[in-house]
């Protein structure tokens, strides 16, 4: 049976990743991929347009069990992966908030230059890993098919629970737990926030930019300003997706949705004399001015009632009843802890030889680019070790 110098079990972003800089130094890679092809993931991200890292990556972009250490994204910086890429053959570009796209604005860009760079690599896709084990040194690899591989070295880029439908491999825990690695709860990050249909069935299909305060009583937990989409049982959008790790049922997001002005200042914008219900035409989307001003009890019909008006624009609640389920969710939180890992490459503290990257380690970063920046540097961690570590390898 042949034994391959590395098997990367995951073919997302952070498995071809690894697989790439593998095969460019003449590794022989395998690759097992659940799915029917590698990458779906990664095609859906951005937008479709693939948000590659951020310039303002750091380790406050991060939750977790534990803080990343500073020297982490000090190594692997935003240029680190864009000199990476471009060793690959991807050329990117930054938008004025400093996201980092591929030049091309489309995923698809990505995803075919790491297929380009992986196609010396053996890829093996419906292939749904369900045992791995070490003997005499060899990873033994078993897949519910009966068939069985052979590695030196094994990465586990098996992605996380959220969007399950397009994730590399949902035994990744599992197969994690086998070398004795713990799993701390999984939970949905960056997703919707379930809140009263009553409140929100009115607004569904609106978006509007407004400033999300999420509060504990009254006490504020943190707040996003961005572009807020209502559907007919959830808060959505960016801005609440970063909300949303933080956010617990009985706690309150607010809505400003006028930031750029004070209650003062709106008030003074308002026409004098007109009925509650026509103060905000030519201003705010008909059907949100009437929920807010509902919300705040103010008198539809009423005249003079521009104060109260322009509060309820500024202070518009749903109270938060849950998150939409991790299927549905960007990213997980919760994974194995990074202190099972050398973070100095990605290798198990536990097993060696094994390393875990991405999305199946308790590390997730909140939206911009972030989470993908980690999948690539993991990467590029662990091939950089497993090279330096081979007879006569080299990292380049």
């Amino acid at each position: 049976m042949k034994t391959f110098d590395t098997a990367v079990i995951g073919g997302g972003a952070s498995g071809l990743m690894a697989a790439a800089q593998l095969c460019r130094e003449g590794q022989d890679v395998l690759i097992l991929e659940s799915a029917d092809r590698v990458g779906r993931k990664l095609l859906s991200t951005g937008a479709g347009r693939c948000n590659l890292s951020n310039t303002a990556v750091s380790t406050d972009n991060y939750r977790g069990g534990e803080r990343l250490p500073d020297w982490f994204f000090q190594k692997y910086s935003p240029e680190r992966i864009e000199t990476a890429f471009r060793s690959l053959g991807l050329l990117v570009r930054k938008d004025h908030e400093g996201r980092i796209y591929p030049y091309s604005l489309r995923a698809n860009t990505v995803l075919d230059i790491l297929r380009k760079n992986t196609e010396n690599a053996e890829t093996v896709c419906s292939c749904e890993v369900i045992r791995t084990q070490k003997r005499n040194s060899v990873f033994l690899i078993d897949s519910a098919d009966g068939k069985r591989f052979c590695a030196k070295t094994l990465i586990l880029s098996c992605g996380g629970a959220a969007s399950a439908q397009l994730s590399s491999g949902k035994n990744g825990y599992a197969l994690a737990k086998s070398f004795g690695h713990t799993v701390t709860p999984l939970a949905p990050a960056l997703c919707a926030v379930l809140v009263s249909q009553k409140d929100v069935r009115p607004l569904a299909g609106i978006r509007v930019r407004a400033k999300a305060t999420l509060l504990e009583k009254e006490h504020e937990i943190a707040a996003e300003s961005g572009e807020v989409q209502f559907t007919d049982h959830t808060l959505s959008g960016i801005c609440i997706f970063n909300l949303s790790r933080f956010a617990k049922p009985g706690m309150r997001i607010r809505l400003d949705l006028m930031p750029e002005y004070t209650s003062a200042e709106v008030e003074a914008l308002l026409p004098r004399g007109e009925e509650a219900r026509r103060l905000f035409d030519g201003i705010l989307h008909p059907r949100l001015a009437l929920e807010a001003l509902k919300k705040s009890s103010v008198p539809l019909s009423a005249t003079g009632k521009e104060p109260l008006a322009a509060d309820a624009v500024k202070n518009f609640w749903f109270e938060v009843t849950g998150l939409d389920s991790i299927r549905n969710a960007q990213v997980t939180a919760g994974g194995v802890p990074i202190r099972e890992i050398d973070l100095s490459s990605m290798e198990s503290e536990l097993e060696r030889g094994l390393y875990l990257t991405g999305e199946i380690l308790d590390v997730d970063g909140i939206c911009g680019g972030y989470n993908l920046h980690f999948a690539w540097s993991s990467a590029l961690c662990a091939a950089e070790a497993i090279l330096h570590s081979s007879p006569g390898g080299a990292f380049a």
